[in-house]
């Protein structure tokens, strides 16, 4: 019986450097007149400005990814009962007395829209956890034939 491999919890993201980077300016800070570089952009107050053009940027990060998720969430709602209502269709279909050719029609096309849902929500499922992973995709494993 083998262990299962245990997942890390710890930050290790652009939230993690930024904190860290805050920390090197306030330790750069604390020898005063000490800390004297020949470089310009070592200095504290170039430092401190480049924290902050960072920290806004990853401010509008997660105000980015909020509106994103937001309209994610928003869509897959909106689009969530769409496959009870086509198999309720399909089923008022059949009662109506059509003919068996056009019921089988409807059933084929009702089968062949729930596949291609399935397919597009593994490949969401899968680039989704990719980019929580911080993993890049190959653009041919996104060339495929809807």
């Amino acid at each position: 019986m083998t262990t299962p491999i245990k997942k890390s919890v710890s930050e290790t993201g652009h939230a993690k450097n930024v904190a860290n980077f805050q920390s090197l300016i306030s330790f750069c800070s604390g020898f005063g007149a000490i800390y004297n570089p020949s470089k310009e952009s070592l200095k504290i107050p170039q430092l401190q400005s480049f924290l902050q053009s960072v920290q806004v940027k990853m401010n509008s990060t997660v105000t980015q990814r909020t509106l994103f998720n937001n309209a994610t969430n928003s869509r897959r709602n909106a689009f969530s009962d769409l496959k009870p209502l086509s198999t309720k269709i399909t089923n008022a279909f059949a009662v109506s007395g059509a003919e068996q050719l056009g019921i089988s029609n409807l059933k084929s096309m009702n089968k062949n829209y729930r596949v291609q849902l399935q397919r597009k929500h593994r490949l969401l499922q899968m680039i989704l956890s990719l980019i929580q992973k911080k993993r890049f995709l190959p653009l041919s494993s996104l060339m495929i034939k809807w």
